[in-house]
């Protein structure tokens, strides 16, 4: 038996789809009271972040494909920068005269939240994804080297990157050092992997044989019972959010092997459904840069309302949050478009 990965590169869209639905559900505010908000917000908004690492693992896959076909380090940069940079200074210029003029917030503020440069610096998280991103594809070129030069090299530099990441020491650095650890370093080996995934297909190679496949699973499954006993045995030593994302991997992993799988199986290229999906991971980075902005102004415009005022906040908040997501691909949309068209004038 062989598991074929061939249908992550068919339906990665789609997948990228996937993704967008679950980073603008883990952002939003739903509120739901008592014992049901504690289990959506401890245990269901916390898997939803599993949507950035599905999304780095399809983008990892991309590179990988996009620079075998080009391996020219000069046009792999100025692809990436465009299709990053475009959108992200649009959405920048609308939203300082939004923040700034018009609400009259902090130019200060502004700048430090949303300079993709204070992430490593002063560990601000506003837009921390376009600086880890941008970080990765700088390194990319040496990323594919090593694949393609030694496989078993390549997975012990992920193993080693795990090992530095778990170990304790990262909790007595200053900051902002810790937080990057938490929110990015842990997730380098998801893009590595899918860096991995992406030239198995490629090369029209299936993931691995069945002995194989019994080896890679009891490895994880290993590393994942070590993870959580260190997080028990020393929970103020071993930070559990960077444990529970480096579990990410086989969780982004294995959902894009089953979703893919499903969505072959059923046909959904023949359902609405799959255009709803393509239609939004099309657009899934700019919402990824709008949602939670978007959310905020509808939030602080709306809630002094008097419609609002006397209404239960579960209420009020689904209301604020359908708005929102209404807004935010109708806008997401737009900055698309737009950025499309500029962009095909740099390329």
């Amino acid at each position: 038996m062989s598991i074929d990965l061939s249908l992550v590169s068919k339906y990665r869209t789609q997948l990228m789809g996937i993704a967008a639905v679950f980073i603008v559900l883990c952002h939003s505010s739903f509120f739901f009271g008592g014992k049901v908000q504690a289990l959506y917000s401890i245990y269901v908004n916390q898997l939803l972040q599993c949507g950035v690492d599905i999304f780095l693992l399809l983008s990892g896959l991309g590179c990988y494909f996009s620079y075998a076909k080009n391996p020219s380090v000069k046009k792999f940069y100025k692809k990436r920068l465009i299709r990053i940079a475009v959108p992200y200074i649009i959405f920048l210029l609308f939203y300082f005269v939004i923040d700034c003029l018009l609400l009259h917030n902090s130019i200060e503020r502004f700048f430090m939240n949303y300079s993709i440069f204070t992430f490593f610096t002063n560990g601000v998280l506003a837009t921390w994804f376009v600086a880890a991103i941008l970080l990765l594809y700088l390194f990319f070129p040496l990323i594919y080297k090593i694949i393609n030069k030694n496989e078993s090299v390549f997975f012990i530099c992920i193993a080693v990157t795990i090992v530095l990441v778990l170990l304790p020491f990262w909790n007595i650095l200053p900051n902002p050092l810790p937080v990057i650890r938490e929110i990015f370093l842990c997730r380098i080996p998801v893009f590595c992997v899918g860096t991995w995934i992406g030239k198995r297909i490629f090369e029209k190679r299936c993931l691995f044989k069945k002995n194989r496949m019994n080896i890679y699973l009891l490895v994880i499954l290993i590393i994942t019972l070590i993870a959580y006993s260190l997080n028990t045995i020393s929970p103020n030593t071993f930070d559990k959010w960077t444990i529970s994302r480096l579990l990410f991997l086989p969780l982004s992993f294995t959902l894009s092997i089953l979703l893919s799988k499903f969505f072959h199986k059923f046909s959904i290229e023949k359902t609405k459904i799959n255009q709803v999906l393509l239609f939004l991971g099309t657009i899934s980075f700019e919402l990824y840069l709008l949602f939670e902005r978007v959310l905020a102004i509808v939030t602080k415009n709306m809630s002094t309302l008097k419609i609002f005022l006397n209404s239960p906040k579960a209420v009020t908040q689904a209301i604020f949050n359908i708005i929102a997501i209404g807004c935010t691909v109708l806008l997401a949309y737009l900055l698309n478009r737009i950025s499309k068209k500029i962009s095909s004038f740099l390329i």
